[in-house]
């Protein structure tokens, strides 16, 4: 009797994620991440039995993907007022531009799916939350929220190019909008 074959989840979103960098989020199709995961159709519809439930999964990994990113950074901003906002800046600045190009196409092919934008909106409102939590300093700090997720957008899906020291020297200046201490 052989070994049952098993189809490896992971290696699909990567190949999902690949096809929806390089040919848009158009034309994901679910024949297009067979052949690039190198499995059949059949094999691919066993795992994610439509185009929507695969995205929802490139959606849901991306977000732990980042979000587990964002509590490593947190370990360095722990006290300081805006921590969470101080732990995006640092994540966002130190992702690398094939990752920025995933995760924008992935925010990109989401958002035209209405089912599935109410959990990118939820994660916003909970950003916001945070911000809206120290009423000092919250205008600004709704400033830099916004001019990460928008330099986010504008880099990662191609509209304009930065290089590496532009890159960091925005994320620099966003980091001057919130405070670094508590003014006690």
């Amino acid at each position: 009797m052989g070994r049952r074959k098993t189809i490896d989840h992971e290696r699909i979103l990567d190949a999902a994620e690949d096809v929806t960098l390089e040919l848009g989020a158009a034309r994901l199709t679910l024949d297009a991440v067979a052949t690039r995961a190198g499995i059949s159709k059949g094999g691919l519809v066993y795992c994610f039995a439509s185009k929507e439930l695969l995205i929802k999964a490139m959606f849901t990994r991306e977000m732990k993907r980042f979000e587990e990113e964002l509590l490593s950074e947190l370990a360095h901003f722990e006290g300081l007022p805006f921590a969470r906002l101080h732990a995006r800046i640092a994540a966002s600045k130190h992702e690398t531009e094939n990752t920025r190009a995933k995760a924008a196409s992935i925010m990109a092919t989401i958002s035209q799916m209405p089912e599935h934008v109410q959990e990118v909106r939820q994660a916003y409102t909970e950003d916001m939350e945070d911000v809206h939590r120290s009423a000092e300093d919250m205008r600004r700090a709704t400033l830099a929220l916004v001019a990460i997720e928008g330099a986010f957008l504008v880099r990662g899906l191609g509209l304009i190019d930065l290089t590496p020291e532009e890159w960091t020297g925005v994320f620099d200046d966003i980091a001057t909008l919130i405070p670094k201490r508590s003014k006690n």
